[in-house]
């Protein structure tokens, strides 16, 4: 088991919306989700709150192989619905994906200078099928305030560039390279989380938003970074966050009329938001499965 704690609290965060479309069987938009930018759009109330932290869950080997190994951060030891975490950024008009991933479409053509680190467009993740499952999350950063300012991100992604050029500190090619002796079965393939080496796309996240004082997985004990971690901190460590924003919780103060704790809009800026597409509960390999076995 990897070496974490659970959160005091019996509620989940009201404020992250599970938005999996459900209708009847035959439904052919049963399970969808939109496409990512859009996603984004429906999960972000204002940009301007702070870090928005994109988990994506997948169909192919690869994915079903990183959603097992979360398995032991969670307390049921099911396998997790993510695989993969990236930090949506504003760029210009549009939103972009830093990101550290396992399987770069290009290769790992930019090693060692990049450390890993690329730049897509949200479209990269579109496809449904071989990605069914979506969380954006919004996590506050104080540097933004308390309520919404005329600032852009630009400080998040000087911080991602930074974290990717501090190979000294954090070398992301050294957690790729165990994960893909992992995920292909090669040598003595044991999980690397049980080492303390985290998924490498979740590590790039934890580091950025650590770099602007914030914690993105405080029920970890060890350096064992993954998507799921991030998942379990939005969903159930919202008691944390309002805590260290001076805030009563409202599980804390349930049944008083305290304006902050029933203004959906002004805990907002306290804690984790976002919302959730899971197409794919149970992991399972459904794309790019050729085996004749």
């Amino acid at each position: 088991m990897i070496s974490s704690r659970r959160s005091n609290t019996t509620e989940t965060n009201r404020l992250l919306i599970d938005k999996t479309i459900r209708g009847k069987d035959k439904s052919k938009d049963k399970g969808k989700r939109p496409a990512l930018s859009t996603c984004i759009a429906q999960a972000v109330t204002h940009k301007k709150r702070g870090g928005i932290v994109v988990l994506l869950g997948g169909a192919d080997l690869l994915h079903f192989r990183l959603r097992v190994a979360q398995s032991h951060v969670r307390a049921d030891l099911l396998p997790s619905y993510w695989l993969h975490a990236a930090l949506a950024i504003e760029h210009g008009n549009k939103t972009v994906l830093y990101e550290v991933p396992l399987d770069p479409d290009i290769g790992f053509q930019g090693m060692p200078q990049s450390n890993g680190l690329r730049v897509v467009p949200t479209s990269h993740y579109d496809n449904s099928d071989r990605f069914p499952n979506v969380a954006v999350l919004q996590f506050p950063i104080r540097s933004f305030g308390t309520a919404p300012k005329k600032q852009d991100q630009g400080f998040l992604e000087t911080a991602a560039q930074r974290v990717a050029s501090e190979r000294g500190i954090l070398d992301f090619g050294s957690m790729i390279l165990p994960w893909l002796g992992f995920a292909w079965g090669t040598g003595l393939p044991s999980n690397p989380l049980l080492s303390g080496i985290g998924i490498p796309s979740a590590a790039f996240v934890e580091a950025v938003f650590a770099s602007v004082g914030v914690e993105v997985t405080p029920g970890l004990a060890t350096k064992s970074s993954c998507p799921e971690a991030i998942w379990q901190a939005a969903k159930w460590w919202h008691p944390y966050y309002m805590d260290r924003s001076g805030a009563v919780s409202t599980e804390a103060t349930k049944g008083k009329e305290s304006p902050l704790q029933r203004d959906e809009e002004s805990e907002a800026y306290q804690i984790p938001i976002g919302a959730s597409w899971v197409g794919q509960h149970s992991a399972s390999i459904t794309v790019g499965n050729e085996s004749d076995e």
